[in-house]
């Protein structure tokens, strides 16, 4: 069609998309940025919302939590990309991912509520301050470049 409008064809490499060996990379790629995301943080939310918990800090668990989320996210990337068609999968698992913010959304929601009616007042995290917020803060600057 495109030559008799007198346009070049495009190269078989344009219109066919990624080579095999390409695709093949590029999962390679996925399943270990996926794993090195869920690793960094199952850790970061285990210490965050032990010492939220310990703290009685919505702030520190909503953290802890939103590590929570972005394990869920990773696991549904994951999920998305283990079939042989991840476009089939993508909307299910941007659903897994919605889900997640909106669970976040409305714990934090009924936290301020609670802290707004004085039914519970934060504790002071001795225990934070001297083990998990060094330990947060490392691992933040580790993986976040340009952190302060």
């Amino acid at each position: 069609m495109s030559q008799s409008l007198g346009m070049p064809s495009l190269p078989a490499a344009l219109t066919l998309g990624a080579s095999p060996q390409r695709k093949a990379l590029l999962a390679r790629r996925i399943r270990w940025f996926v794993t090195a995301t869920i690793t960094y943080n199952v850790i970061e939310a285990v210490i965050a919302l032990s010492e939220g918990a310990r703290a009685s800090s919505t702030a520190l668990i909503g953290f802890g939590l939103d590590s929570v989320i972005e394990v869920s996210s990773a696991a549904a990337v994951a999920w998305q990309f283990a079939g042989r068609d991840p476009e089939k999968r993508e909307k299910a698992a941007l659903r897994v991912i919605a889900f997640s913010f909106f669970a976040l959304g409305a714990y934090a929601s009924v936290e301020s509520i609670r802290g707004l009616l004085g039914v519970e007042q934060a504790r002071f995290p001795t225990c934070f301050v001297c083990h998990g917020g060094p330990l947060l803060r490392g691992t933040r600057l580790g993986s976040m470049p340009g952190a302060p």
